[in-house]
């Protein structure tokens, strides 16, 4: 199995890109038969270890669709999303949309933070992310009531 994680990545201080070491390790620590890669949001030149074979300059919108024909090119079997509001481009993180709607493969998105008072876009995009995604993991039971409503708006409104 390959998995593609689209993050942030150490050396970045960032608890995004802990986390998503963190998950590394820990899985595989269970299973080194899984190849896992990181697809990194970059705002500046790190060097990174020989997991992050692609980065993403979080402003250029052509990045995302470059990363998506990366992904689908080198056959991941699922890719895992790792969403905090202000780390992708655009307005309020739109440019993520570009490349996990070009994606072949399941998305799973991890949702570090659910806004309670989103605008209008922020709504939007998580709205996006949420129908394209395979499987949704929120970080708290009180994210479980907000992603709710969400999904009550999307039903609603989309449906």
């Amino acid at each position: 199995m390959k998995i593609a994680y689209i993050s942030t990545y150490l050396p970045k201080q960032c608890g995004i890109a802990t986390f998503t070491n963190d998950l590394l390790q820990s899985i595989d620590h269970q299973d080194s038969t899984i190849t896992q890669h990181i697809i990194a949001l970059s705002d500046r030149s790190y060097s990174y270890n020989e997991e992050v074979v692609f980065e993403i300059n979080p402003q250029q919108q052509l990045d995302y669709i470059q990363a998506a024909n990366f992904i689908n090119e080198n056959k991941y079997d699922c890719v895992v999303l790792e969403h905090e509001y202000g780390i992708f481009g655009g307005n309020s993180g739109v440019y993520i949309l570009s490349l996990i709607n070009l994606l072949h493969m399941p998305l799973l998105v991890n949702l570090h933070t659910i806004l309670e008072k989103p605008n209008i876009d922020e709504r939007a995009i998580l709205i996006e992310i949420a129908k394209r995604a395979s499987i949704i993991v929120v970080m708290s039971s009180y994210a479980i009531g907000l992603l709710q409503k969400y999904i009550m708006y999307m039903k609603t409104k989309y449906v």
